[in-house]
């Protein structure tokens, strides 16, 4: 690392990575994701050299599994002055939100607003796009 040969993930890919496996990880019906990122400390967090670490790493991921998951059902469409409507599990509003509302954020990005609704029987990490109106 010192001499430039090895540079790591920044925050931002270190995530789109990780959720892109917990996706494929989550399939798999003998795969259980248990643990995601390292356990934050002041001593782990005070020797860090570098690396995409953050100490609410797993509900980063989580966040952008759900929006990807949602850009996938809202496709290429015009979104300008829309609403999109999301049903989301209970107690996952933040996690369809994002991190400091980075996914609320990239649906207004596109022209739209987001609003989240929670819906009893949705299967964690799976936003059904409700409507486009």
């Amino acid at each position: 690392m010192r001499r430039g040969e090895y540079r790591p993930l920044t925050l931002e890919e270190g995530v789109r990575r990780t959720a892109r496996v917990m996706e494929l990880f989550g399939e798999a019906p003998d795969i259980r994701i248990i643990r995601v990122g390292l356990h934050p400390s002041r001593s782990l967090e005070e020797k860090l050299l570098a690396g995409p670490y953050h100490p609410a790493f797993r509900e980063l991921c989580e966040g952008e599994l759900m929006l990807s998951r949602l850009l996938r059902q809202i496709g290429n469409g015009d979104l300008s002055g829309r609403t999109v409507t999301v049903a989301a599990a209970p107690g996952e509003l933040s996690r369809m939100l994002g991190q400091k509302r980075c996914n609320a954020a990239e649906i207004e990005r596109r022209g739209a607003r987001l609003r989240v609704v929670e819906r009893a029987g949705r299967p964690p990490l799976s936003p059904l796009l409700l409507s486009i109106t």
